[in-house]
């Protein structure tokens, strides 16, 4: 029985854990199929998948996507840096 209830616990932490990184996740949508090939044919030299540097490459070379995926992320960038402002409160 010690091993059901340690289980138990352990399931009920791991959901309450869980549940917040989920839902983050859930308020940004996805960027399209297409763009994201895009980008990842662009910048994701020898299966790198540091953000950052995958960024940094976008900001780099953003004149060469294509005109809908560079609409699409110039408007995740502006939401990510309102979202930003809005959290860091009046100064």
């Amino acid at each position: 029985m010690g091993f059901t209830k340690a289980s138990i616990i352990a399931g009920a932490l791991s959901a309450l854990v869980a549940t917040p990184i989920l839902a983050q996740q859930s308020e940004r949508p996805r960027m399209s199929k297409e763009c994201r090939e895009e980008v990842r044919a662009l910048c994701a030299s020898d299966g790198e998948r540091d953000r950052a540097k995958r960024r940094a490459c976008v900001r780099e070379k953003k004149d060469s996507l294509s005109e809908r995926c560079a609409a699409e992320i110039n408007k995740r960038m502006q939401n990510r840096r309102t979202k930003k402002g809005s959290e860091s409160g009046p100064n």
